[in-house]
């Protein structure tokens, strides 16, 4: 199980587990790239190159974030991977997708946009 940590400009120190944990339902929409959320959470803990059986998911994160679970997933995309721009987040609160924000921002000094 690796963990990593984040501190963000503010102050705010972001735990995250890497783990297969992840349950719920979406709670935002994150814009980003592939590339950034590999330099941020690493490789993906679930990746079909061609079929995940349903077809609706090919890759996904699956974290906790300071208690927070949280799946990161490409909902129904049939782009490449590498052309993805919104992202799916999931999680049973809220915060899933607030928390995927700031460790983003924390990581990488810019600003992420997530759409509720």
């Amino acid at each position: 199980m690796k963990t990593t940590r984040y501190t963000h400009p503010n102050g705010d120190i972001y735990n995250i587990t890497h783990e297969a944990i992840a349950s719920g339902w979406l709670q935002g929409k994150l814009h980003t790239t592939w590339s950034t959320l590999l330099g941020v959470f690493g490789a993906p803990h679930i990746i079909h190159d061609v079929d995940s059986g349903d077809g609706k998911v090919r890759a996904e994160w699956q974290l906790d974030i300071n208690g927070v679970r949280v799946a990161i997933y490409d909902w129904k995309e049939t782009r490449p991977l590498e052309d993805v721009r919104a992202w799916s987040i999931g999680g049973t609160k809220r915060e899933a997708a607030d928390n995927v924000r700031a460790v983003l921002e924390a990581a990488t000094a810019a600003e992420f946009r997530v759409e509720y």
